[in-house]
């Protein structure tokens, strides 16, 4: 959980600048920020969903 909260601070800059750099044309450094952006991504969509299941249906069960 400490990992998928650490990205989440860091993608959502990175995602930002990811796109701004797509939108005004610049290419070239949207691929080198797009090739940490979108793995960094997909890992925190993963684990949210996990965290997800942890925290609310899988231990939410055991304690009620």
């Amino acid at each position: 959980m400490i990992s998928h909260t650490l990205l989440v601070i860091v993608i959502v800059p990175l995602i930002l600048v990811t796109l701004r750099r797509a939108w005004l044309e610049k290419f070239d450094k949207h691929r080198l920020n797009a090739r940490w952006t979108l793995p960094l991504w997909f890992y925190v969509c993963v684990t949210g969903v996990i965290v997800y299941l942890m925290l609310y249906q899988i231990y939410a069960r055991n304690g009620a």
